[in-house]
């Protein structure tokens, strides 16, 4: 009896402690992404490139709702180093004419995966951080300046280049868990933002940067016809469990 009554006491006071534990982490967490948050504003003050931020702290809110809770609190607590320590970080120089601004943003782009952020993110933020970069670029093209030409092909979106890789893409993306469904803002943005592909004169095309088939805009009109909420008649994400 004794012998029940110690095990018991033991299994509880492990449990308390665990419990300790997961209410410091999320202390922990939520201080440090205030934290991430004060950092940009005075990063983005100092002259500092940060406009990858945002995409990185909704690259750490798909982890954690996909359940990788350590990988999502290792990659904020790294981010938080990163910039308290501003370490390898870049600052956005006084750019004398158009051709230095174009050099440097193209300086931004990954020679392994073509998307203008490295791999340390998600592989759906690849995509919106990227067409950004590529909108400025061609927004900052003259007559001097020539095509729009990248260093580096779009490799990346080979990963996505039929329709069913699409598909399955665009699920993980929209479907979302409880978790994620609390925050203001979630990945299915980035799946109606992929929709611009389908546009007969979109920016990938018009430059000769990337051309998806005919089959694959059918796909994702199509994906994003029989997404649409039978209720209301609007796009969101979807919560996988109701």
């Amino acid at each position: 009896m004794k012998h029940k009554k110690k095990n018991i006491i033991a299994v509880s006071s492990l449990l308390a402690v665990f419990v300790a534990f997961g209410v410091f982490i999320v202390f922990q967490q939520k201080t440090q992404v205030k934290e991430l948050f004060k950092l940009n504003k005075q990063l983005q003050k100092e002259g500092y490139y940060m406009a990858d931020f945002e995409f990185r702290m909704l690259g750490a809110a798909y982890l954690l709702d996909k359940g990788e809770y350590s990988k999502s609190i290792n990659t904020l607590s790294e981010y938080h180093n990163k910039l308290k320590n501003r370490d390898g970080l870049l600052k956005i120089p006084a750019f004398n004419n158009k051709q230095e601004e174009i050099v440097f943003f193209l300086s931004l782009q990954n020679p392994k995966t073509g998307a203008f952020i490295d791999e340390s993110v998600p592989y759906c933020i690849y995509w919106e951080i990227s067409q950004n970069i590529i909108n400025h670029l061609e927004s900052l093209l003259d007559s001097t300046s020539g095509p729009l030409n990248l260093k580096y092909p779009l490799t990346f979106l080979d990963d996505i280049n039929t329709p069913e890789k699409l598909k399955a893409f665009l699920n993980d993306i929209s479907y979302v868990g409880w978790i994620a469904s609390k925050f203001p803002q979630t990945t299915f943005h980035f799946a109606r933002n992929i929709l611009d592909c389908t546009n007969q004169d979109n920016i990938l095309e018009r430059n000769n940067l990337y051309r998806f088939s005919p089959e694959w805009k059918y796909a994702m009109l199509t994906w994003m016809y029989d997404f649409q909420d039978s209720i209301t008649g609007m796009w969101g994400q979807k919560q996988k469990y109701r």
